[in-house]
């Protein structure tokens, strides 16, 4: 089953609202905004969110939109890139294991930069792991997961302030993302104190 054309934009709203308004929250609010029909009707990009519609199941949306926020395609037209799609995909990839993932990108990190010196900022630069996730080296759910169980987004914040345009927009997009994640909390964590002793 498909969402409708107006479903959909309710829901693209909703989750667009959630990744770059801090005061709404896509979970506390149930996903309800403003929207209505009639401005759904007058809107220019109606015919966008009808073929929208058509790229998943009603299942799927979600993830749809939600992982390409996650690269910045903010516009409802971005979303019908050709490259939409395969960032989706590579999305439920990682959703699907990512505790493969985790792994993964603990074994890159870490053969980096040890685990002592991971989230310590150098001389005129950022904190590794921040550089990690800028550059890809590191996937931001591997960052979420990380400041998840370190906090150390907490001492980021007191160092390089709410002024730095680069890191305020990481923090804001790691906690908006963060309560989308589904994972054995447990496990991950396990995952983690394994490979800090391992690259100790």
């Amino acid at each position: 089953m498909r969402l409708s054309a107006f479903d959909t934009y309710a829901l693209y709203l909703a989750l667009k609202n959630h990744f770059t308004q801090d005061r709404y929250d896509f979970f506390k609010y149930h996903g309800k905004t403003n929207a209505t029909k009639e401005t759904f009707i007058g809107r220019r990009d109606r015919m966008q969110f009808q073929r929208l519609s058509r790229r998943c199941n009603d299942q799927h949306m979600r993830d749809y939109i939600v992982s390409n926020l996650l690269k910045g395609k903010t516009w409802v037209g971005e979303l019908l890139d050709d490259d939409a799609e395969d960032i989706f995909k590579e999305y439920l990839k990682k959703k699907q294991s990512l505790a493969y993932t985790f792994t993964n990108d603990l074994d890159k990190a870490f053969s980096l930069v040890p685990p002592s010196e991971l989230f310590r900022p150098k001389r005129s630069t950022y904190p590794p792991i921040l550089e990690m996730e800028l550059n890809g080296i590191v996937s931001i759910e591997t960052f979420v997961l990380l400041d998840h169980y370190l906090s150390f987004s907490k001492k980021f914040d007191e160092t390089l302030g709410d002024d730095d345009v680069i890191w305020s927009k990481v923090r804001m997009l790691s906690k908006k993302f963060y309560p989308f994640m589904e994972y054995d909390r447990d496990k991950m964590k396990d995952i983690l104190k394994e490979k800090i002793n391992e690259y100790k």
